[in-house]
């Protein structure tokens, strides 16, 4: 009775089933574009880590923490309070504020001219962007009915997944653009990083006048706890299973952070130049990205429709063993082709995967947790796709294998170590997490 007691306190009791319409999808497009621009200024850098290497004079592991640690660090110290300002107050000023900031962050990023800058500018990018998607998953679950809440966070998601394209495929086109330009005696990628900032404030503009916030999911007749203190207490307690889930979920973030070193793959490997690469990969993943991520929800949801809340995991399981296959073969066919050719399925595969790890974690979440909880699976995510990871592969290229071109072993490898823990994490809490799906709807009255 004292746990079912404590879910009772936590979650509250349904409220009205949530709307959808024309306005709520114009919603999840609109916040899917910030979710866009967001993957674009983070991501660039990946495209472009041998020429600021080589313009800055740091070396691999110096770079990997930039790309990591750096951008993690502040990103991990406000996810959590941010999201807890989402669960209690207005979220759509909290997205907007965080779009300006990162927006900020982005054009000092052009400004660098040594490590310390470099680093400083991406702590300030992931301080902006800690703020975006744990408030704009709530708004988007405020919005829709349960059973088309995998479609529209997928499609939230999918923004991401686009906008990590554009930044190697844009980037690409952007970099042939500035080539041999110096204005103000910029280097080509700093004049680069200045000029994708520019879509976020208008963004925030366009979000500040068009969205209104709505009513809350949750009991109106019961006050039920929100914020880090209430997640930890049911996350320590009766959402024990969830956060196994979400620790499952998150090591699948360990393929995000390979593949941030692929570009740099194909340059030192195959001696392209980031104006050949970026096309290439940001073209497969703009074609590949949408349908990717959406089709992953869309199949949970199909799945759910038939019974199975273990949808999310059961889609997640399948595409990273197939993702751990290739991860297996890509770097070593010996052909710059072949090894674009896989990277076709790996690109879909990637974004299917990551388009149902929100949906999961928001149905097994209590309704006035919900922020918290993507905030936590983030958190986690993020350290390890983007803090541990991104370091884990220079320093096994350079202090492991001792050679610059073993690049493509230490990805390989990476794959080899984190890949096969997701699967076990989340094949080992399946029934539990089933369970708890059901209980939470019992609970809530959420059956739509």
């Amino acid at each position: 009775m004292a746990r079912a007691a404590l879910l009772d306190e936590t979650i509250g009791a349904a409220a009205p089933p949530a709307r959808t319409g024309g306005y709520a999808w114009y919603l999840v497009a609109l916040l899917a574009v910030a979710n866009g621009i967001s993957f674009l200024d983070r991501g660039f850098i990946n495209l472009v880590l041998e020429p600021v290497r080589k313009s800055l004079g740091l070396t691999d592991t110096q770079m990997g923490l930039v790309i990591g640690p750096a951008f993690i660090l502040f990103y991990s110290t406000v996810s959590l309070p941010l999201a807890a300002l989402a669960d209690r107050y207005n979220r759509k000023w909290l997205i907007v504020t965080g779009i300006l900031f990162w927006s900020a962050c982005a054009i000092a990023t052009g400004f660098a001219h040594n490590m310390t800058t470099l680093a400083l500018a991406r702590m300030g990018l992931g301080l902006g962007e800690a703020a975006l998607v744990p408030a704009g998953v709530s708004l988007i679950s405020d919005r829709f009915a349960r059973a088309r809440i995998g479609r529209a966070v997928s499609t939230f998601t999918a923004g991401g997944i686009f906008g990590g394209s554009l930044a190697a495929f844009g980037g690409g086109f952007l970099m042939l653009w500035l080539s041999g330009l110096r204005p103000g005696g910029l280097e080509p990628w700093q004049v680069a990083f200045i000029l994708i900032a520019l879509p976020g404030p208008i963004v925030a503009l366009v979000i500040a006048l068009t969205v209104r916030e709505p009513l809350r999911v949750g009991r109106a007749d019961a006050i039920a706890p929100s914020g880090l203190i209430a997640a930890l207490r049911y996350l320590g307690g009766e959402g024990r299973v969830l956060l196994i889930a979400i620790v499952g979920f998150a090591l699948m973030s360990a393929a995000s952070g390979i593949s941030s070193w692929m570009a740099t793959f194909y340059i030192r490997t195959y001696g392209l130049t980031p104006g050949q690469v970026g096309p290439i990969l940001g073209g497969i993943s703009i074609v590949l990205g949408f349908p990717g991520t959406v089709l992953g929800g869309h199949l949970t949801d199909l799945l759910r429709r038939r019974g199975r809340e273990d949808a999310s995991i059961l889609v997640a399981v399948a595409t990273l063993a197939a993702i751990l296959l290739i991860l297996l073969v890509l770097p070593h066919t010996g052909r710059a082709s072949w090894s674009f050719a896989l990277a076709v399925p790996l690109a879909f595969l990637l974004v299917m995967m990551f388009g149902v790890a929100h949906p999961g974690i928001v149905l097994a979440a209590p309704p006035r947790l919900r922020s918290q909880a993507v905030a936590i699976y983030l958190l986690l995510a993020n350290l390890i796709g983007i803090g541990v990871v991104p370091v884990v592969i220079p320093l096994l290229t350079e202090r492991l294998f001792r050679d610059p071109l073993a690049l493509r072993h230490a990805l390989s490898l990476t794959a080899l170590i984190f890949l096969p823990c997701a699967m076990a994490v989340l094949l080992g809490v399946r029934p539990r997490f089933v369970a708890h799906v059901e209980r939470l709807k019992a609970f809530t009255g959420d059956l739509a």
